[in-house]
């Protein structure tokens, strides 16, 4: 089967290599929440409240912490697969590492509100979405962000953003936004 991860609250860590049909705790010794998750065969990261960050790399299972330069809770966390990922949070703070998670660069704010997903679909192009039907864009790895407005999103909290070719998908509190052509044009559809 298929290794899957979970995390929650007290530093809980599942996993699961029948799908998951069947969970194991980890035991990390870590009593702080952790928000988010993303793995692969060769790293992984995790993030929680008080700024953690936890990493692993080259095809180990021994989880490292990082040190990140915040105290604010960090709620999500894309990895791009070459060793850099990206990580967003509380008051739209977005960190970024080149290392694989051994070290981790304050890249300022992406947006003035809680950021609770990131995803970069190249490594200059990138969307953040959060409270308030926060949904922005860079084209310049982070450095400067523009606000994408859809018709019909206006306070909900938006939780994730997935992107696969053309087709960009963020769901929300009862919302579901797309754009199936790069970003041009946005829908929404409430639930």
């Amino acid at each position: 089967g298929t290794k899957v991860r979970a995390v929650g609250e007290g530093g809980t860590l599942r996993e699961s290599t029948d799908s998951g049909v069947t969970w194991s705790q980890r035991n990390l010794e870590i009593t702080d929440t952790f928000y988010d998750i993303e793995t692969s065969s060769e790293r992984g990261y995790i993030v929680g409240t008080n700024g953690r960050i936890l990493y692993y790399g080259l095809n180990t299972d021994t989880w490292h912490s990082a040190t990140s330069s915040t105290t604010l809770a960090l709620f999500g966390v894309q990895d791009r697969g070459d060793g850099t990922a990206w990580v967003v949070g509380s008051e739209g703070i977005l960190l970024k590492t080149i290392d694989s998670g051994i070290t981790w660069t304050n890249k300022g704010k992406a947006a003035d509100t809680d950021l609770h997903a990131v995803w970069f679909t190249t490594t200059s192009s990138g969307y953040v979405v959060g409270k308030n039907g926060t949904i922005r864009k860079t084209t310049d790895s982070g450095y400067s962000w523009s606000t994408i407005s859809v018709s019909g999103l206006s306070t909900q909290t938006l939780y994730d953003i997935e992107v696969v070719g053309d087709d960009i998908v963020i769901v929300g509190d009862k919302i579901i936004v797309r754009s199936q052509d790069g970003g041009k044009p946005w829908t929404a559809t409430n639930y």
